[in-house]
């Protein structure tokens, strides 16, 4: 039948025989599939595909012709939306873990942001709280998303810190992530509540100064500088260098209360 130009037309055809007088929706669906190993790209025929094992609640039929979908997809988008379709029959249908953890994985290599695929594995690996077993499929994640995978460090380091209590190496992952090109802020607040715990006042200083750019307003930069100065005074002992910030603080405003209070509070500590 390949040999002959019309074996589409009759391919289809007999699909629709199959399914509609004879009642054989799985062969029809074999016969579809056999239709798209001829001509991948017929999108009807998949659609058609489709239907079929969703219909007859094939889900590992339905994934592989999803997956047909996935080969021929060149826009991220598209790719996306259909790994989504993806893990709702593996989440749903099969019930397949390890089929939705990869599915996650696969998407987040392709577009790291994904918050649907964020909120699946987290979701999964918090049912067992498998939290190494994430960071390990996040770590591949990673390497797959290249010069993309900021935002994939910076949810490593999130697990470090929220599930594991591992300081040092959240540290070293949010600052590693602030360089592979992860959003700033949520870096930059994490890496603040951080260095404050592990009582790093040098590098909480400095993190209040990179959080400057970011400040809203000119109250927001204020309370970063009257931060830095608390800091001074009483994590490094530096009150000179902290009365120095309150009075450059108050250069910008006078009428600042409490840098005004501080700095005549550090003036009477030292004579």
């Amino acid at each position: 039948m390949s040999g002959d130009p019309g074996y589409h037309d009759l391919a289809n055809r007999l699909a629709v025989v199959l399914e509609a007088q004879l009642g054989q929706p799985d062969e029809a669906a074999d016969v579809l599939e056999w239709l798209l190993d001829k001509a991948p790209g017929d999108t009807d025929v998949r659609h058609a595909l489709e239907r079929l094992r969703s219909e007859t609640e094939n889900w590992s039929g339905l994934v592989a012709a999803y997956r047909r979908g996935l080969d021929l997809a060149k826009e991220e988008p598209e790719k996306t939306a259909i790994l989504e379709k993806i893990l709702r029959v593996q989440r749903d249908g099969q019930g397949d873990i390890q089929g939705q953890r990869a599915t996650c994985i696969e998407t987040l290599s392709l577009q790291p942001d994904c918050e649907w695929a964020w909120a699946a594995i987290a979701e999964s690996h918090a049912a067992d709280e498998s939290w190494w077993e994430l960071i390990k499929e996040l770590a591949q994640a990673a390497m797959n998303a290249g010069d993309k995978s900021g935002p994939i460090t910076f949810r490593i380091a999130t697990v470090m810190d929220e599930y594991l209590g591992q300081v040092d190496k959240a540290i070293a992952l949010y600052e590693a992530a602030l360089g592979a090109g992860a959003e700033p802020l949520p870096c930059l607040d994490a890496l603040e509540a951080l260095y404050a715990e592990s009582e790093n006042w040098a590098q909480l200083i400095e993190t209040y100064t990179r959080l400057m750019p970011y400040a809203a307003d000119a109250e927001e930069r204020a309370t970063l500088q009257r931060n830095c100065a608390m800091v001074l005074s009483d994590g490094l002992k530096d009150i000179r260098g902290a009365i120095t910030l309150y009075d450059a603080i108050l250069e910008d405003n006078p009428e600042d209360k409490e840098a005004f209070q501080a700095m005549m509070a550090l003036q009477k500590r030292t004579g």
